[in-house]
């Protein structure tokens, strides 16, 4: 979602869960939280996902602002609601970079020209711990993209760009913004790859290349992904973008290519598990009824490479039920996999929320858009009358390993950087080759180098 305001452009018990029928109008009546099991991962099966050794269609909502919110009983309530809704997966911001420190926000890592390093502080990786943890608790899978198109919400591209150069069509073929890159990639895959909570990891939020040639981001996302899924085999992995339809210069917005991307060429990448659609109609030049032909237009796409489909961001700034239900409607005709709106909002979100957030505290939209629906996907995959699995108690793995490893990931000399240090990560993770470290005990938390 690219987040402006005027113009989008940018008692736990073991066993399924007890619900009302999936066809019941009784939409206040919420769905047992049961946690997840350790060692049960997310899969594609044909067009559809196989969660707890079910395959089934179900439908999730967005919630970007949970990894970096500082207080875990918000992000428990959003979790909490999003499971008691039926709803399986959310997806979440996997990237929080700065420049530079800052007190007033939270960052998972500062990329500048005298280094790198993973805040694995309070205001930092502990907050992506506690929502991994939260969501085994709660039964519900997380998407992480792990890095943003767009400039707001955590930083993104441009982070990189303002230490190596470059532009964010520069950046997917620039080798120091890509290492760096990797880094943070292997970094959080190998913290959370044995967590069930995690659903897929997710190359970008949006990936555009604006006038570049189509394979750009098509080898980038090749590559990426392949190189994810050496590093992780238990989770998924999927490319984070709208959905863009053909290269006609001469054909309306959505079907240019204009932005990089050829949708269905990238069906193609073996090592992407899924692909993701989006849909502002409005802001894309189109009308509100086109959105369930573009809907039907990637399902059919997806039907004719036996592709698992995702709608992944979907909806409306106002008139919430006029204008997504029928897109709904559309959906539930379809053999889409899972949809996602855009976004849940409520207490937990405070300031987080924007024009297309769905209110918990506004009943009737919630209800309808989230609970109801929520149990018409899961209907649709001939569920069980009075119950909708979403995950198994048992053993759990740990969300995420200590703070601090108790041996040396990296070390370094003396140096113009300073005296001796020894960097600590919370998982093993090679270094990256350049210059020397920094100094630990400036910020209590791990630098690593940063000229690449």
């Amino acid at each position: 979602m690219f987040l402006t305001f005027v113009l989008v452009v940018f008692s736990f018990s073991v066993g399924t869960f007890g619900t009302p029928s999936p066809d019941s109008t009784d939409t206040n009546t919420d769905v047992s939280v049961t946690p997840l099991r350790g060692g049960s991962f997310a899969k594609v099966a044909g067009r559809q996902f196989s969660i707890d050794g079910e395959t089934t269609f179900f439908s999730g909502t967005n919630a970007w602002y949970l990894s970096t919110e500082p207080d875990p009983a918000m992000v428990d309530e959003t979790l909490n609601n999003i499971a008691k809704a039926g709803m399986k997966a959310v997806r979440v911001w996997g990237f929080a970079d700065a420049n530079e420190p800052t007190s007033d926000k939270a960052y998972f890592r500062v990329l500048n020209s005298t280094g790198s390093f993973i805040n694995e502080g309070p205001d930092g990786i502990q907050r992506l711990d506690h929502l991994v943890s939260s969501a085994e608790k709660h039964g519900v899978r997380v998407v992480l993209p792990l890095v943003n198109y767009w400039a707001q919400a955590g930083g993104g591209m441009i982070i990189y760009n303002n230490v190596f150069g470059g532009t964010e069509t520069s950046w997917y073929t620039d080798e120091k913004c890509q290492e760096a890159y990797r880094y943070w990639i292997q970094y959080v895959t190998n913290r959370y790859k044995n967590s069930p909570a995690i659903f897929s990891w997710q190359l970008a939020n949006e990936p555009r290349c604006t006038k570049c040639e189509l394979k750009i981001i098509r080898e980038w996302a090749r590559t990426t992904s392949a190189y994810i899924k050496s590093l992780d085999s238990n989770h998924m992995v999927s490319l984070g973008d709208e959905g863009w339809l053909g290269a006609d210069p001469e054909g309306d917005y959505p079907y240019k290519g204009s932005e990089g991307i050829d949708w269905v060429e990238n069906l193609g990448i073996d090592t992407l598990d899924y692909h993701t659609v989006h849909m502002y109609p409005e802001s894309w030049g189109q009308t509100l009824e086109w959105g369930s032909t573009w809907i039907k237009q990637h399902d059919d796409a997806g039907a004719s490479a036996g592709k698992v489909v995702v709608m992944e961001e979907y909806g409306a700034d106002k008139d919430r039920l006029e204008i997504m239900l029928p897109w709904q409607e559309t959906i539930l005709k379809s053999d889409i996999a899972m949809d996602m709106s855009w976004q849940i909002g409520g207490p937990a979100a405070k300031g987080n929320v924007d024009i297309y957030s769905i209110s918990v505290d506004n009943k009737e939209e919630f209800n309808t858009l989230g609970k109801e629906h929520a149990r018409k996907m899961y209907a649709k995959s001939g569920g069980r009358t009075g119950e909708l699995p979403i995950g198994n108690a048992g053993n759990r793995s740990s969300a995420a390993p200590p703070n601090k490893t108790s041996e040396p990931a990296i070390s370094s000399s003396d140096s113009a950087a300073g005296p001796a240090v020894t960097c600590y990560t919370g998982c093993e993770v090679a270094p990256i080759t350049g210059v020397e470290l920094g100094h630990e005990d400036e910020y209590e938390d791990c630098w690593v180098p940063a000229e690449l």
